[in-house]
């Protein structure tokens, strides 16, 4: 298996010269070719670690129901994890004009644990300690089916086999300065 984090089909390669005409002051060769990422890199490096951190959010539900002042700030740790991990990720990403599957998928799990930050602000302030504690289990069970479901909502829109950002063609158009034909003509 090769290093190199790109796959090049080599059947699709177009190389275009373009003649010199009066908006050029040298000639330009346009080179296009069907560019695909390796998908494997971002399924363990970006899919699976946005997995484990929100999974780990589940870890809150250990404090007790009534210290919402423990597990408000437990959870936004996690929150500001994933949205600075989101920004690290983006960062090794070319900029589309779209929403990748990874974008959606980290977005989801953003939004999933601002909704568990509410919750714990919920409970920790409406019932009294017993009934929170009963209420509470009940809510682990909801949280973690309902995460269950964005997986396998995940899995059956095929975010982990064809995901966009890795099946997405690149064309590049370089200019290439021909000094030595400029020379020539």
């Amino acid at each position: 298996m090769s290093d190199k984090p790109f796959i090049i089909n080599s059947n699709v390669v177009h190389i275009t010269p373009v003649t010199k005409d009066d908006t050029l002051d040298y000639p330009k060769l346009v080179a296009s070719c069907f560019c695909a990422r390796k998908p494997s890199y971002y399924l363990f490096n970006a899919f699976f670690l946005i997995f484990l951190i929100t999974v780990t959010t589940f870890t809150s539900f250990s404090i007790d129901p009534k210290r919402p002042f423990n597990r408000i700030p437990t959870v936004s740790t996690f929150l500001l994890t994933s949205v600075s991990f989101k920004w690290v990720i983006n960062r090794s990403l070319p900029a589309v004009s779209y929403l990748t599957s990874l974008d959606k998928y980290s977005m989801v799990c953003i939004f999933y644990i601002c909704l568990l930050a509410s919750w714990h602000a919920i409970i920790g302030s409406n019932w009294s300690e017993e009934q929170a504690r009963e209420i509470d289990k009940w809510m682990l069970v909801a949280f973690a089916c309902i995460f269950v479901i964005i997986n396998i909502h995940a899995k059956a829109t095929n975010i982990h086999l064809s995901i966009s950002l890795a099946c997405s063609s690149l064309q590049f158009e370089p200019i290439i300065a021909c000094h030595e034909a400029n020379k020539q003509m």
